[in-house]
């Protein structure tokens, strides 16, 4: 049985001695309402009553217990739309959070979440719903309860004189932006998506950004980060640096957009004998339309960098670095699998955080108490990890006074430079010297915690995660491995957003707004090149199409990255250097022994879109192999690979196995590679896929008589077919016009995979077949840059690494290669995602393919009720504020559907969901447009 409360006052709530609340200030211009006066309804003996607590607004506050329990208020709004809902609260019970159900005008709008604040400590919880003009009836149910609620504010965001853990957002600026540089291409590496490309040149150069076309409002005052990924500082016997700039000055331009300016450059900021691998500057922008970095002098004379301007015209609040020893200069760095950065902003699109890898290998405690003070002058960052340990306990346990000493020194520099500590718990270690003693370490964090109270973030606990995931340690059984440090970086992301970010009204975050701005064609500028392209690479007859819908013939070579990967940097420099425009990459799936790492294939995807290179991706253990096992085999490893190859599915086509079957055998090869498009695609990868002929390669009959069923297993319909010319399939003019002729017959694209000039079975007539693939308008990628051994050295096209010097085989190849063009993704802006594509039919001689894609089914019906109001709004913030939740992958039984992401996207069709698509549907629902689209 329910009972109804109004405003009954139980006894105090006696905790002498531990409160310590905050002074409370209601927002300017909202309207703030007591829970406590709210009607409370609780099941008999629940414990849910009105309370009086210390720091409560009114000095009470409504203590919710039960599962179910719930109090309902009545609050007005002077407008109709969607609002924000402020809750204030104070939850010391669970460490782990407590959700709570809010119900508007009885519609549930979602759940909000009340993290953990500590005795007598508050905070605040946001969430968005649609309002009615007038009287609103919001109810706050119990979901998991034991939690003080104070008061409810419709409109505004209660401020709290304590806010030491709170952060707003900082817009990443930059993103996208025309780029330029006096001396080097690469100046759209600096700004686009990927950290492990960078814009590389010699000191004496420039990085610019035409910011011009961002809202003024967004640029006033900016946060100009630049990264270098050498060793944060020269300390420590582990020092690693390169190309880093030493002197150098940010500088802004008043010149309008579209052409770089040659003069008018205005000095912001000088730096002279800098030391650091990464540096934040607040810069004053007002009036300005331009941005550079001028690098005067740079270690070795060269300088390699990537350079991001977030917003900070409301002031710096996103803004961190990681100080530590060796695991987190591993961990945190932003160049290499998924970043905390982008952690941060899977969680919440509003945040993408500058951040800064402050780690040094084989320091300890002492290093950083004697360096912080230098570190921290004179930089505008906010949140400042302190994460030393692993060397201060490494075969010594009674040195924790010594690390308590230091890293209370460190948190209170950080305090006293007015920043934010933040302090982690040291990883646990499998290795004994070190495992056996963290405990007593993180003993003394434990203490630090108690003794700085809210004035200290607690980070990630580490010990606890590698106790649990010791999989993630290396075989030192210290540092983590690949998987280790990924998985930390995501435990720091998560633990920020429930310590820091989750504590902020979304009302005081602003979006990014990425320019839609078109790219120059002026020699010294580059826009970065997002991968936005709707299909990337696809099949139109026995066309192969590039992501902006233009006809590509791949010219160049097969280089060895996985049997000599130290040289594929500079190799696919010198391929460019060469015309080619593709490079087709081996790589290793493990079956052989070594497994090319994602970390390694980001690198080498990131390498040839630097040099812009189609990147084709082959994996080679299964070589001449015949059981069906090993073609699944290389199926799984290019799954594990899914984000990073849809990621760039406009520069990127999979060889899902290097000449699988050696023998003639039709049947078996059209059989095995079923079952592996079937692998691949049910996995969700969408990239092209290229399959090579059985007979290692040279069996063209095993595409004219299984292509068209192999190709039609494919329910993508992007497959092409590659034969190598050896001297069995490529011997003369004839054999090589039946080879292709035949294969052509299936009805799918084809291409020369491999070829060379001579092979130990026979003689090669290149000149024959490139003159062939020309006629036909096909692709040809010769075997191979160097490296081979054997006794087919000769198939080697260069005689080093750099290209300077090229074989007889070389001297053959390039001198015919022939109508070399550079794919359109590199030189044009790749298209916008459509989400209306109509249905697609490509007729071929023998295959006839028909395609769908999904539509809309009513423009802004999010939740595919047969409707458009403001429920459906909400189902869009829900699902980009919490997707675990309301994503389309969500556990809500109300999450959104594919069909509903599709439908909602209704502010300017194409550029997927955002909070604009829900401001689309408010305005119609309020009469300010008449329709959706709202654009097209």
């Amino acid at each position: 049985m329910k009972k109804i409360i109004i405003s009954v006052l139980t006894a105090a709530l006696a905790v002498s001695g531990v409160l310590t609340a905050s002074p409370y200030y209601p927002a300017a211009g909202s309207d703030v309402y007591e829970i406590e006066n709210g009607v409370i309804s609780a099941a008999d003996g629940s414990g849910t009553a009105v309370v009086t607590l210390s720091g409560a607004s009114g000095g009470k506050a409504l203590d919710m217990k039960d599962n179910g329990d719930s109090v309902s208020i009545e609050c007005y709004s002077e407008n109709e739309g969607m609002q924000t809902i402020s809750i204030r609260y104070c939850q010391p019970y669970d460490e782990d959070g407590k959700y709570q159900t809010v119900i508007v005008n009885g519609q549930n709008v979602g759940d909000i979440f009340c993290a953990y604040t500590g005795e007598g400590k508050f905070s605040t919880a946001t969430i968005k719903a649609p309002l009615i003009k007038g009287k609103n009836t919001v109810e706050i149910v119990a979901s998991w309860g034991w939690t003080f609620l104070d008061s409810l504010t419709i409109g505004g965001q209660p401020v709290s004189a304590s806010a030491s853990s709170s952060a707003s957002a900082n817009p990443l600026i930059s993103r996208g932006v025309p780029a330029y540089s006096g001396k080097s291409n690469s100046a759209g590496s600096a700004n686009d998506d990927k950290y492990y490309t960078s814009w590389t040149s010699q000191e004496g150069d420039y990085i610019a950004y035409d910011l011009s076309s961002v809202p003024e409002n967004q640029r006033k005052k900016v946060l100009a980060v630049w990264y270098n990924n050498g060793t944060y500082d020269n300390i420590g016997i582990y020092v690693n640096k390169a190309d880093e700039p030493m002197d150098y000055t940010i500088e802004v331009n008043k010149a309008g957009g579209g052409s770089y300016p040659q003069s008018g450059w205005e000095t912001a900021e000088e730096v002279k004998g800098n030391s650091l691998s990464s540096r934040q500057h607040l810069i004053d922008m007002g009036g300005y339309n331009w941005i550079r970095m001028n690098v005067k002098k740079a270690s070795g004379g060269k300088v390699s960098l990537n350079f991001d301007i977030h917003s900070a015209s409301d002031g710096i609040s996103d803004s961190w670095v990681f100080f530590g020893d060796s695991i987190t200069a591993g961990g945190m760095g932003n160049a290499y699998g998924t970043g905390f950065a982008e952690y941060v902003n899977q969680l919440d699109s509003r945040f993408y955080p500058a951040q800064q890898n402050g780690g040094i290998g084989g320091i300890t405690s002492r290093d950083g108490k004697e360096n912080i003070d230098k570190w921290l002058s004179g930089s505008p960052v906010k949140y400042v990890s302190i994460a030393y340990g692993t060397n201060d306990c490494w075969g010594n346990p009674n040195n924790t006074e010594s690390y308590y000493n230091n890293t209370k020194y460190m948190i209170d520099a950080v305090l006293k430079a007015g920043k934010v500590p933040v302090l982690p718990k040291i990883p646990y270690s499998t290795n004994s010297d070190v495992g056996s003693n963290t405990g007593y370490y993180n003993a003394m964090i434990d203490k630090l915690y108690n003794e700085y109270g809210d004035k200290l973030v607690h980070g990630p606990d580490f010990d606890e995660y590698f106790r649990n995931n010791t999989w993630g340690l290396g075989p030192d059984g210290v540092h983590p491995n690949d998987k280790g440090y990924d998985g930390m970086r995501k435990l720091w992301a998560e633990t920020m957003y429930k310590n820091v970010y989750s504590k902020i009204p979304e009302a005081e975050a602003p979006v990014t707004e990425v320019p839609d701005t078109p790219g120059t064609t002026q020699p010294q500028q580059q826009s970065s090149q997002q991968t936005t392209a709707s299909d990337g690479f696809h099949v139109e007859g026995q066309k192969i199409i590039d992501a902006n819908g233009n006809n590509f013939i791949m010219r160049g070579v097969n280089v060895p990255h996985a049997w000599f990967q130290n040289n594929t940097e500079q190799t696919l420099r010198a391929v460019a250097a060469k015309g080619c425009n593709t490079v087709r990459v081996v790589c290793l799936d493990g079956a052989s022994g070594y497994k090319t790492s994602a970390d390694e294939i980001r690198k080498v995807i990131g390498w040839c879109k630097e040099n812009k290179l189609i990147c084709v991706l082959e994996v080679h253990d299964a070589t001449g192999k015949d059981s069906i096992s090993d073609i699944v085999t290389a199926a799984k490893y290019w799954t594990e690979m899914k984000d990073i190859l849809n990621e760039n599915r406009a520069y990127v086509i999979v060889n899902i196995a290097n000449e699988w079957v050696g023998t003639w055998d039709s049947s078996t090869w059209s059989q095995g590679y079923q079952q592996a498009v079937k692998v691949i695609r049910d996995a969700g990868i969408k990239n092209m896929l290229m399959i090579d002929a059985a007979g290692w390669g040279q069996y063209g009959t095993s595409i004219k008589e299984k292509g068209a069923e192999v190709f039609a297993s494919d329910p993508e319909k992007n497959t092409v077919f590659s034969i190598h010319f050896y001297g069995t399939a490529g011997k003369n003019a004839s054999t090589i016009k039946s080879n292709i002729d035949g294969a052509l017959s299936s009805g799918a694209p084809v291409l020369a995979g491999e070829f060379g000039y001579n092979h130990s079975d026979g003689d090669v007539d290149e000149i024959s077949l490139m003159n062939y693939c020309e006629e036909k308008g096909l692709g040809y990628l010769a075997w191979s840059w160097k490296g081979n051994g054997g006794g087919v050295e000769y198939l080697d096209l260069c005689n080093d690494w750099d290209g300077k010097s090229q074989t007889e085989w070389g001297d053959i190849f390039f001198g015919a290669m022939k109508n070399s063009v550079t794919a359109s993704v590199f030189t044009e802006n790749p298209p916008k995602t459509t989400a209306s594509a109509a249905t697609t039919t490509t007729v071929t001689t023998t295959i006839t393919t028909t395609s769908k894609e999904m539509t809309a089914t009513l423009c802004g019906d999010a939740n595919c009720n047969g409707k458009v109001d403001l429920s459906d709004a909400v189902l869009i913030m829900q699902s980009l504020s919490n997707p675990s939740k309301y994503g389309e992958n969500g556990n809500d039984a109300h999450h959104l559907t594919p069909q509903g992401r599709i439908n909602g996207d209704c502010e300017s069709i194409g550029n997927g969901l955002t909070n604009k698509d829900a401001l689309a549907i408010q305005k119609l629902m309020l009469n300010i447009i008449s329709s959706l689209p709202e654009t097209l």
